[in-house]
């Protein structure tokens, strides 16, 4: 077998075996030479505390596309359910169906894969516990144990009630962790047990230990989100830690670890339990204090949003991007903006803000609405979105007329680059700021070529620390000397258009709401309440409007409306495309109530304040 081979494992959150089944397979998966991926199929809960299913996120296209670097796809499944997705897929691309077996029936599914694969089963398995009704699910963090055991992964209650089937297999000896089994006739030890007053940071630690000397990095992420990235974090020997409450003071012991290992990036998600708000739910005060001790974060997000994570390792090549025109050579022209400041005109800029590769599906709402002749807007994101969906962002740069969005959606880069961090002053260091931002340059530049290289920067919390509106300083020097001739900021962001600072390479310029959509309020409110204000106090300026692209764009969010009756009440009853469609539309279509509305991309907001201020009109 060889890299152009690809073992498929398909399952759902019902099936607890997966747990171990996933890093069992990722072992033999290294150990012959060929690609492993998986797909769980999840329902988490939404953040109207209900559960939905997500099922609008390209991950059938994604899996077409990926479908083409391999020669063949190897499909395995554990699951109760009689429907298979990818299964005929599969088959249809010329793979085989190697085993499909139910939740009782684990050892049977290891008998079919090693016989097809023509590998000896081990004669020993490690035994992890059953998913507790309530409390701390322990087992997805102990898929490092079992990857680099040379051990069969086996759940506690398939060995419970497998025990013979096991041992006809040969195997012969059982290692326990975190549980307790019966287990006359094996061989036995006891790797690591724990207390139910233990936590999660107490024993997910000492899994760290036992494998530190293999780790290449560090996750910090709840249970749910194991399941889904498992696969990746055997991929890439990240070892994940987690703490839910009081994870505050496991923050610096994590970013020790990460230190420890060389590498600063911590790959996860932000879902601990948040005093203030007194919810579990993903609190962006988790990246802020990472970012305190020099970490930063690669989140992967709450829910199921991307299908799959083998991609970043299959680049397609630059090939026609290399002469093909740049977003900021397609612009409207000096000519143009000086018309429209003698007229007295207001320029608007929309700008989608998404600054992980949970947000990354958002990416196909956006393409929808931007494929409207007329539509101009920015997109700020990070570099890992090239590596993980070359084949939909190809779309920024294929014009219109041949069913992509160019040139009216401009790609911005966000926070630091290649993650996520707080930027202000005083926490992320601005040497490493500068190298994160320098790496997802290079980065980019291999997925689309140097002349594709975003002008344009957009920062998570450059003065908005865990969102106190101002009460830090941008690291504005930084982003300048990483070559950006742009940089949209939150420092004195709800005030009347200004260039906050400004040197001979980049320009800087605020936006006029207190922080991005959704919370700010309805998108088309705030534009008609500057659109009052320009025009009665006969001012030049600008709207800028950053909004939050989730809360717009994302499978089932995107659909919302204001009758929805979560949409009604807290900070969301914005969210939903709907409401950023109507307000790009009476931008688009009338000019607004006055008719002196008009849309800019990013990179024309910068150039049209460079000639307002030239003009001595700011």
């Amino acid at each position: 077998m060889k890299k152009d081979f690809l073992l498929f494992y398909f399952s759902d959150e019902k099936c607890d075996a997966s747990v171990s089944v996933i890093p069992t397979l990722a072992a033999l998966s290294d150990k012959m030479g060929f690609d492993f991926e998986t797909y769980i199929c999840t329902r988490p809960d939404s953040w109207s505390g209900k559960v939905l299913p997500f099922v609008g996120h390209n991950h059938a296209e994604s899996f077409y596309y990926l479908a083409n670097f391999y020669k063949k796809i190897l499909f395995c499944s554990i699951t109760d359910y009689k429907s298979f997705q990818f299964k005929r897929e599969v088959l249809a691309f010329g793979g085989e169906v190697i085993s499909c077996r139910k939740n009782d029936e684990v050892p049977e599914f290891y008998e079919d894969v090693f016989s097809y694969l023509g590998a000896e089963l081990p004669k020993e398995c490690i035994v992890v516990p059953k998913r507790p009704d309530e409390g701390k699910w322990i087992a997805p963090y102990c898929y490092p144990d079992i990857q680099h055991s040379g051990k069969l992964g086996i759940d506690e209650v398939t060995f419970k009630t497998k025990a013979k089937k096991l041992e006809s297999m040969g195997i012969k000896g059982a290692s326990f962790l975190y549980c307790n089994c019966d287990a006359d006739g094996f061989d036995t030890d006891v790797i690591d047990t724990m207390t139910e007053s233990e936590t999660y940071k107490e024993v997910t630690t000492r899994i760290l230990e036992r494998n530190i000397d293999k780790a290449k990095g560090i996750g910090f992420a709840d249970p749910s989100g194991i399941l889904r990235w498992q696969v990746a974090y055997c991929r890439k020997k990240i070892v994940t830690v987690y703490q839910d409450y009081d994870w505050e003071d496991f923050v610096p012991t994590v970013c020790e670890y990460a230190k420890r290992i060389g590498n600063d990036i911590v790959m996860g998600n932000q879902v601990v339990y948040n005093k203030k708000m007194q919810v579990i739910k993903g609190c962006d005060e988790v990246i802020t204090e990472f970012a305190r001790h020099n970490v930063i974060m690669d989140l992967i997000g709450h829910n199921p949003r991307i299908g799959f994570s083998i991609q970043t390792e299959k680049k397609i090549p630059i090939d026609w991007l290399a002469d093909a025109p740049t977003p900021w050579e397609c612009e409207y022209s000096d000519d143009f903006l000086k018309e429209k400041i003698k007229q007295g005109a207001i320029p608007v800029c929309f700008l989608f803000y998404a600054a992980d590769l949970g947000h990354l599906p958002v990416i196909t709402r956006l393409l929808d609405l931007m494929s409207l002749d007329g539509m101009r807007a920015g997109i700020a994101f990070p570099s890992t979105w090239y590596a993980y969906h070359p084949e939909l962002l190809e779309q920024i740069y294929i014009p219109l007329e041949q069913g992509g969005v160019f040139p009216q959606l401009e790609p911005l880069i966000s926070s630091v680059g290649v993650a996520v961090a707080t930027e202000a002053s005083g926490y992320i260091s601005p040497e490493f700021y500068g190298r994160l931002l320098e790496k997802a340059r290079k980065d980019i530049a291999t997925h689309v070529g140097e002349r594709m290289i975003p002008k344009g920067y957009y920062p998570f919390q450059d003065a908005s620390p865990y969102y106190n509106v101002g009460s830090a300083q941008p690291q504005y020097d930084v982003v300048g000397k990483a070559g950006f001739e742009y940089y949209i900021t939150y420092k004195e962001c709800n005030t009347s258009a200004r260039i906050v600072y400004k040197t001979d390479t980049m320009t800087v310029l605020n936006q006029q709401i207190h922080q991005w959509f959704p919370g700010a309020g309805r998108p088309i409110d705030i534009i008609k309440q500057w659109e009052k204000e320009y025009v009665e106090q006969k001012r030049c300026g600008w709207i800028n409007l950053a909004f939050d692209t989730p809360f717009f764009a994302l499978s089932p969010t995107y659909t919302y409306d204001i009758e929805n009756e979560y949409m009604r009440t807290g900070w969301a009853k914005c969210g939903g495309l709907r409401f950023l469609a109507e307000a790009m539309h009476y931008v688009r279509r009338t000019g607004g109530e006055t008719g002196k509305l008009f849309m800019l991309k990013p990179h024309e907001m910068y150039r049209y304040a460079q000639l307002l201020q030239e003009s001595g009109l700011m």
